[in-house]
């Protein structure tokens, strides 16, 4: 019989040991980066104390008194200053953290002070310090097999970097963090191996970010402008917004897009839940209308907006009246749309320019009410066999011609 064979043991790699490079500083085109010691406390104390309440949600550690800093040993946790070659300033600081020799890898966090944010000096530093630390050290780097960033998912300047350099989401601890003035956080870790990570050309060998719609991170430096917002800029844009406003918070959208409306607005009778409404909200979003009005039923099949709604101001009136009486008060002609006996071409008599195209349901078309209440009715020139066209394309042909008529460009 045969007896199975005894499995061969794996060896133990050999322990990381740092090579003599180890300590040395690291240059980029605006950077030196080094080992602080105990002449750096009071430039490093006070830097801390400049930005202790921008550190503070999840640099714990800013809480306790800074004393001196540097080296101990040679596997000892070095805190590299990010120092400004021009003028000698300490801009920021970067540590590194929970080396461990058998596996040759090392933690990696940094922060750039807030007088020096948006310059993009964090990936700088960070891209060198990736380059060094992963080169073999019979070429002058460090010879560390892996290099891993840990951090909560409020900390979006740290998130920013490690997506920027397009570094492996690895980890996501969901609600696994308390972060004072935060609450209960996920923690992400993200992480890079030599064989992946091109130490010449400083980035990853292989881009992996996700093939969707949309943008991936903005390129530092990043725009100085409030209505970016700061997570969208360091994961990326995957929402269904025109480029002009890729990166930009929903709130500064919203407003942009009140503050520029075309002044029209469209309605549309919903007396049996039509399903045509996403549609004619969505649509109504492309052209730049001023708002939506749903009539009647307020539930409404919001799959068809494909998100648009949130970015409109739509309103809701119980019936005719209401939007007539809202119309009023607006100084807003009522124009119904419609293939009616009576009605009169769209194309040879567009609505004004300050108007709300009234849209009938799906198949009965307008109301009683609504064909009272508008001041004129206007039709879709057709020339096959069907007696209508869909509602949903009807409006946007109908916001198409306004368009035509008082729009250039």
């Amino acid at each position: 019989m045969d007896l199975p064979r005894r499995r061969r043991a794996r060896a133990r790699p050999r322990p990381w040991t740092p090579p003599a490079t180890w300590l040395g500083p690291i240059e980029t085109p605006r950077l030196v980066l080094r080992v602080l010691g105990s002449d750096d406390a009071a430039d490093h104390a006070a830097l801390v104390d400049a930005d202790r309440d921008h550190l503070l949600p999840w640099t714990t550690w800013v809480t306790e008194e800074t004393g001196a800093i540097g080296v101990t040993g040679a596997t000892a946790r070095p805190v590299l200053g990010v120092v400004e070659r021009a003028t000698g300033e300490l801009v920021g600081v970067i540590g590194v953290q929970d080396l461990d020799p058998p596996t040759a890898s090392a933690g990696a966090r940094w922060w750039v002070a807030r007088d020096h944010a948006r310059r993009g000096l964090a990936d700088e530093a960070v891209t060198h310090l990736l380059s060094t630390a992963l080169r073999p050290a019979a070429d002058g780097g460090w010879g560390l097999r892996k290099v891993h960033v840990e951090t909560v998912g409020a900390d979006a300047d740290t998130r920013a970097v490690a997506r920027a350099l397009g570094l492996r989401r690895e980890v996501r601890q969901r609600q696994h963090r308390w972060v004072d003035g935060v609450g209960v956080d996920d923690v992400y870790g993200w992480g890079v191996v030599a064989d992946e990570w091109d130490v010449d050309a400083m980035r990853m060998r292989r881009d992996e970010r996700d093939a969707d719609v949309g943008v991936g991170p903005h390129p530092r430096p990043w725009p100085d402008d409030d209505r970016y917002d700061p997570v969208l800029l360091a994961e990326g844009d995957r929402r269904n917004v025109a480029d002009r406003y890729r990166w930009w918070r929903h709130e500064a959208i919203v407003a942009d897009l009140a503050a520029t409306a075309n002044p029209f607005h469209v309605a549309i009778e919903n007396w049996r839940q039509d399903g045509n409404i996403g549609t004619v909200v969505r649509t109504a979003n492309a052209f730049g209308a001023a708002g939506v009005h749903i009539v009647g039923r307020r539930s409404w099949n919001r799959r068809g907006a494909m998100v648009t709604d949130r970015y409109l101001d739509i309103r809701h009136h119980d019936d005719t009246d209401a939007l007539v009486a809202w119309a009023a008060g607006e100084g807003l002609p009522l124009i119904g749309i419609d293939n009616l006996p009576g009605s009169v071409s769209i194309f040879d008599h567009p609505p004004p320019e300050r108007a709300v195209l009234v849209m009938g349901q799906e198949g009965p078309g307008l109301t009683p009410a609504a064909k009272a209440a508008v001041d004129v009715i206007l039709h879709i020139p057709q020339f096959g066999s069907t007696r209508s066209i869909n509602a949903g394309v009807a409006s946007g042909i109908a916001m198409a011609a306004w368009v035509r008529a008082h729009r250039t460009g």
